[in-house]
């Protein structure tokens, strides 16, 4: 086997009670979290379910719809008033 000048692979040795303290630890901090956001979701699911039935029920204005009977046109007579006219008009103090 050819060996690179330079390199050196280090290897850590670790007791296995060292290894079985580090996995314990994890798998403590990996539940700890999934217990968390467990309890956050069955708060959080509930409250955003009642807060959008109650926004559904109380929180919109009632809309009602025009129905093609009653017409969407406008009608009403328009006058163009020019801003030059409106000056003249004005009092001055």
């Amino acid at each position: 086997m050819a060996q690179f000048e330079g390199f050196r692979l280090h290897t850590i040795r670790l007791p296995l009670w060292r290894i079985v303290l580090i996995a314990g630890l994890v798998l403590g901090l990996v539940a700890v979290v999934a217990l968390v956001m467990l309890g956050f979701l069955l708060v959080a699911i509930p409250a955003a379910l009642i807060a959008g039935v109650a926004y559904h029920l109380f929180g919109r204005a009632k809309r009602r719809r025009a129905s093609p009977k009653e017409g969407m046109i406008i009608e009403a007579d328009y006058q163009v008033i020019e801003t030059k006219s409106l000056d003249r008009e004005r009092p001055t103090h």
